[in-house]
């Protein structure tokens, strides 16, 4: 039995080891783009939630969900970015993109601390969220 776990322990450590040193090809151009539309499309969905429950009813079990799962695609659009800072293309877009949806949560902070405290959206914290909004869909959904 105890061959048998330590069998399976070196083959998922083989596994990991193996790709960690080796220098694997970069993907084709068609992954980037697929991991930036999906990635996208999770930061707008997140964004457009947030903005509709500091519009209306407020929920954090809801917010805290969904921003995790945004947090984990912004933490691989993040290491895509590093990996990739080099190349003219994926390098700059993968920046834009990280800094864009770091930028907007940033701005989202004081409006969601607000939420949280009861209070109602000014209109200067609306027009913010209109602007964010249209800013998130030209830069990253069109």
């Amino acid at each position: 039995m105890k061959t048998i776990r330590t069998n399976i322990l070196c083959l998922i450590l083989n596994s990991f080891c193996g790709s960690a040193l080796s220098e694997e090809p970069p993907p084709p151009t068609q992954v980037f783009q697929e991991i930036s539309t999906l990635s996208s499309s999770q930061f707008y969905t997140n964004f457009t939630l947030i903005r509709t429950m500091l519009k209306g009813d407020w929920d954090q079990k809801v917010f805290e969900q969904f921003s995790y799962y945004d947090g984990v695609s912004l933490q691989l659009t993040k290491r895509y970015g590093e990996k990739l800072k080099d190349d003219k293309k994926w390098g700059p877009f993968f920046e834009m993109k990280n800094s864009l949806h770091m930028e907007t949560y940033k701005q989202l902070k004081p409006l969601i601390e607000k939420k949280g405290k009861g209070e109602q959206l000014e209109k200067a914290d609306r027009k913010l969220l209109e602007d964010l909004d249209q800013r998130i869909l030209e830069k990253l959904m069109k």
